[in-house]
């Protein structure tokens, strides 16, 4: 069986569309304050190819069981696909979201002050 695997990181924007998409729910997205993580838990994955399908930006491949590509194992037995570091609030240093995440922002509409405040620091700086 073939399993989800990211090999390039930096193509992952952290959207979630391939979370979103796993019928067996066998990819999360863990987050803490300070890193968002794509995590597989590879006994639940059915190899249905789903994730691949809809990740627009073709950071995601499948790969032969049992050890995804560039991964290591976390929690539980989970295998971390992808992970990145949370940028905090410049003003309250609150988590606005992953660095990948606001990347990708960036390149779709450039950079603006308000992407280094969190919502309710935004209104303030």
């Amino acid at each position: 069986m073939n399993l989800p695997a990211v090999p390039n990181a930096d193509l992952c924007t952290m959207c979630g569309f391939c979370a979103q998409a796993c019928p067996p729910h066998a990819l999360r997205w863990v987050e803490n304050p300070r890193e968002t993580r794509l995590v597989l838990a590879p006994a639940d994955c059915d190899g249905c190819g789903k994730c691949v399908q809809v990740c627009e930006f073709k950071a995601m491949t499948l790969v032969p069981a049992p050890s995804p590509a560039g991964s290591s194992v976390g929690d539980e037995g989970a295998v971390i696909l992808c992970s990145s570091p949370v940028v905090p609030c410049r003003n309250c240093g609150a988590p606005i979201a992953s660095k990948a995440e606001l990347a990708y922002i960036v390149r779709q509409i450039g950079e603006a002050k308000w992407q280094n405040y969190c919502l309710d620091c935004r209104g303030i700086a």
